[in-house]
């Protein structure tokens, strides 16, 4: 009597993986079942690990998004920041503070930067190193999305400092 395998497999699906495992162990299936019992629990772990791949693999892609954010985030702040600069310099006799201001801003911003490619190449690398790096690559971006707050906020203040360097030189 051959076993009609598909019907045999909706069995073991209406039983589960456990209780299959405890029927094998206690040899409830002849010789004939077992090899497809063995089947079915093989495709059930493979099943599993596509899952658990496919699951990794979302993550992996949303890190590389938030790295790309953080990176222009980054860019917008270094920008932010040269505009500074530009301003600062523009009102250097009476400005050396803001001078300093939009510096420090440059170098957060560039920072930031810095940090936000490095999150990129982290979240790229870890799509094509078996996908290992997947939380590397979120606290990566995490930093690097921190790092350009700070940088825009730093902009920010050296274009406040910058503005309020310009009135105090000009006369009433």
């Amino acid at each position: 009597m051959t076993i009609d395998k598909e019907s045999f497999f909706s069995d073991l699906n209406a039983l589960g993986e456990k209780a299959v495992r405890e029927k094998i162990a206690s040899g409830v299936y002849g010789t004939r079942k077992l090899p497809y019992a063995n089947e079915w629990l093989r495709q059930q772990s493979e099943h599993k690990e596509e899952a658990r791949f496919s699951r990794i693999e979302e993550r992996e892609e949303e890190a590389l998004l938030i790295a790309r954010d953080a990176n222009e985030i980054a860019l917008s702040a270094r920008n932010a920041a040269l505009e500074a600069n530009s301003i600062a310099l523009s009102a250097r006799d009476s400005s050396t503070e803001s001078n300093e201001i939009a510096r420090s801003a440059n170098i957060t911003a560039s920072s930031a930067l810095s940090e936000a490619e490095r999150a990129n190449l982290i979240a790229r690398s870890s799509l094509n190193e078996e996908r290992r790096f997947n939380l590397a690559s979120s606290d990566a971006a995490r930093k690097a999305n921190r790092a350009a707050i700070i940088a825009a906020i730093a902009a920010a203040i050296s274009a406040i400092g910058a503005i309020v360097s310009i009135f105090k030189t000009t006369p009433p």
